[in-house]
């Protein structure tokens, strides 16, 4: 019983991902990573056993093959899930708890969809969200849109979040030039083409 709570709750988490717990907002791949933690301890348990029952059986002169669960290493196993278990509820706990606590802004994300896709993105956390059905288009050419931009400065450009362009950055979808971590610089000209459909 100790074992199949966590693991349920795991493949749910695997599932579901993003979920929202008190006041805290929990993103999809935190949500993932939290359900992995909790099925590791019984994953890990499950294996040790299944090679320590590999060692420790015995054929009866009738041919029963029998287990000896007296085995002190089973023991040991079971010690170690409940370990590898707190382990497991602490590191979620923290990643609750560095999770937001307002909800997440609505995107108007075109990353893996055709330039000039319309976008339908559904809203998790039931807040108001901009119209569907929006194309994503560029904003219009001004005097202030520099010809090599940061992140923020094209998010701003096609009005989306920075994720939202290092999305399409590691898609292979916008090129630009990494000049340490995060911090890329794309030309202006590129994004025009992405949103024209030209590149």
């Amino acid at each position: 019983m100790l074992d199949i709570i966590p693991v349920i709750l795991g493949i749910v988490l695997l599932i579901k991902g993003q979920f929202k717990i008190g006041n805290r907002y929990v993103a999809k791949t935190t949500g993932r990573m939290i359900g992995g933690l909790l099925i590791l301890p019984s994953l890990i348990t499950f294996c040790g056993s299944f090679m320590v029952g590999l060692t420790s059986y015995e054929i009866t002169p009738d041919g029963e093959i029998t287990f000896d669960l007296n085995n002190p290493i089973f023991t040991t196993l079971i010690m170690v899930q409940l370990v590898l278990l707190g382990v497991a509820l602490v590191i979620s706990a923290y990643l609750v708890w560095k999770s937001p606590t307002t909800p997440p802004a609505p995107t108007q994300s075109g990353a893996g969809l055709p330039p000039n896709a319309p976008w339908n993105i559904p809203n998790p956390f039931n807040t108001p969200a901009a119209p569907y059905n929006v194309p994503m288009t560029a904003a219009p050419p001004t005097a202030q849109a520099p010809s090599i931009m940061s992140v923020d400065e094209a998010a701003a450009y096609l009005r989306v979040t920075p994720q939202d362009i290092l999305a399409l950055i590691d898609g292979g979808k916008l090129p630009a030039a990494r000049m340490g971590g995060n911090n890329y610089r794309i030309a202006r000209s590129a994004i025009d083409d992405y949103v024209n459909g030209t590149l």
